[in-house]
């Protein structure tokens, strides 16, 4: 699996931003392959927006990388779901094409987890505004109330894929739906992350003790 360093993207001890140490988000790890910037911005939006399929492929490898690292210590089947686009905004929906090569591309290989395609279990109820100009407040209130669960997620572990990460107001407002619904759990992978440093992962395991690594940063699962 090609690493961030190869890529030339670094993985460096980062700290929780400063809405996460005011809310604990509710999903219990999150991971991103890299930072929103330079190269890696820029093959997402020729992917996003000028539809340049063909990058389907290294991007969803990069997304494997962090879809890997999200799930660690799970056991069992694990339910992705990409972050779902409203009908009509887009031809294609590019969090769950990443999803899907990566899920392709971890797939037959022994680990303790299993991925499962399950886009269809998350559906946006409604139109919401672009973020990109949105404070984080604004970011909330946009997204509230804006998702649904469409089948049963109960019991289910799930990993939420989401292009990239910003301030998390969507993928925390998709994770309550899942959570109120009866998912066991919710974790989270992107492919980029706007913030700078990189992801780590929070176990609840870890809640005490606020312990970090190398690869990114851990967040304690927040009650429902």
């Amino acid at each position: 699996m090609e690493s961030a360093r190869a890529a030339g993207l670094s993985r460096n001890d980062d700290v929780l931003c400063d809405e996460c140490t005011q809310e604990l988000p509710p999903f219990e790890r999150a991971a991103a392959f890299g930072n929103y910037g330079g190269g890696l911005r820029s093959l997402l939006h020729l992917y996003k927006f000028d539809g340049v399929r063909a990058l389907r492929k290294p991007l969803g490898l990069r997304l494997a990388d962090a879809m890997e690292r999200a799930c660690e210590g799970l056991s069992g089947p694990v339910q992705v779901v990409a972050v779902p686009l409203y009908r009509g905004k887009r031809v294609f929906n590019q969090s769950a094409e990443m999803a899907d090569e990566a899920v392709r591309l971890l797939s037959g290989t022994a680990r303790q987890f299993t991925l499962h395609r399950a886009h269809g279990l998350l559906k946006r109820t409604r139109r919401t505004e672009s973020q990109a100009h949105l404070s984080p407040k604004q970011r909330r209130r946009n997204v509230l109330g804006a998702f649904a669960v469409r089948g049963e997620v109960r019991g289910a572990q799930v990993l939420l894929v989401d292009d990239v990460y910003t301030t998390g107001a969507t993928v925390v407002e998709c994770t309550r739906v899942l959570l109120r619904a009866g998912a066991s759990s919710v974790r989270v992978a992107t492919l980029a992350r706007t913030q700078r440093g990189l992801f780590a992962t929070w176990d609840a395991a870890d809640r005490d003790t606020a312990g970090w690594d190398a690869a990114g940063w851990d967040l304690p699962k927040a009650g429902a």
